[in-house]
């Protein structure tokens, strides 16, 4: 039976290993405030597009369709921008990592909620359902999504 601890386990496995290659400081953000503002005007902005084009919509000045692929365009855009502001914002959290000599050493020492931050930066986990009568653990039933 999978459990949270195997899965945990796993996933910090794959966190030390990547740590420890040479390129860890790389792969980790360092913040940047001035990019952080420009991300939430870009962010307004493009939700202000999406209401405008809401309102003439509902005017009839445009159609249901103009409405929907442009939506679409804008939310590419926010979510684009969003992945990039987590990125930038989580540099506090993963400072003490990225700083380090020792970078695994450096995310071991960190609290859970750290590790978290940096795990955030990283990856994305994705857990599938464990096959039936299967007892022990199964590590393609976990998907590591590199950011």
């Amino acid at each position: 039976m999978r459990s949270r601890e195997h899965v945990d386990q796993f996933v910090l496995d794959v966190v030390r290993a990547r740590l420890g290659m040479a390129d860890a400081h790389d792969l980790l953000p360092s913040q940047d405030e001035p990019r952080i503002r420009t991300i939430k005007n870009e962010v307004g902005q493009h939700r202000a597009e999406v209401e405008r084009l809401q309102r003439d919509n509902d005017a009839e000045i445009t159609d249901g369709r103009e409405l929907k692929r442009i939506r679409e365009h804008e939310e590419a855009a926010i979510t684009v921008l969003g992945a990039e502001s987590m990125r930038q914002t989580a540099g506090s959290n993963v400072g003490p990592v990225h700083g380090a000599e020792n970078v695994v050493s450096a995310f071991d020492n960190l609290d859970f909620g750290a590790q978290r931050a940096v795990i955030d930066v990283l990856f994305e986990v994705r857990l599938y359902p464990q096959p039936h009568g299967v007892k022990a653990f199964n590590p393609e039933t976990v998907q590591i999504k590199w950011r």
